[in-house]
């Protein structure tokens, strides 16, 4: 199997996370990661939530967000993180 069409945005090294984005999310600390890392990407799985929406996240080029996934298909993406 291939490159997850979902990871054809990335760029650099991934740090990747699975789950819930919602209230639990620390977002500064999601937020300087991104502006720290530009030339990674911070690659989100999971369910969004309003907090998500409202947060400063999605304004930064190498966030990628891909929203829910089948379970199979977490291993494609999980074996090109470099974090997670």
């Amino acid at each position: 199997m291939g490159r997850p069409i979902e990871l054809e945005r990335a760029k650099g090294k991934i740090i990747g996370y699975i789950g819930s984005v919602d209230h639990r999310i620390n977002y500064p600390l999601l937020e300087s990661v991104a502006r720290c890392y530009p030339d990674w990407t911070l690659l989100l799985v999971g369910p969004l939530s309003k907090e998500f929406k409202t947060s400063q996240l999605n304004e930064y080029s190498n966030v990628v967000v891909v929203g829910p996934k089948p379970l199979h298909e977490l291993p494609l993406m999980v074996k090109r993180w470099i974090v997670g």
